[in-house]
């Protein structure tokens, strides 16, 4: 297997950060809404109430992690 070697500016891997966390929190959203409308399926726990604390906790996470690298979250 051949590799090729990217070099990437800090910049660019915060960059790169933020938008993997933008699109995680905006599936974490979607995942929510689907548990409290629909009760089928949930993703962290069998629970449905314990699941949504788990998942709005993670998109909590989501924010400050792209908060601090650099993101406008809101």
């Amino acid at each position: 297997m051949t590799k090729i070697m990217v070099p990437l500016d800090y910049e660019t891997v915060d960059n790169i950060i933020c938008m993997q966390m933008q699109e995680m929190k905006e599936s974490l959203e979607w995942e929510l809404v689907k548990v409290k409308n629909n009760k089928k399926g949930t993703v962290f726990d069998m629970d449905y109430k314990k699941d949504m604390k788990q998942i709005k906790e993670h998109i909590e996470a989501c924010e400050k992690i792209y908060a601090y690298f650099g993101g406008n979250n809101k």
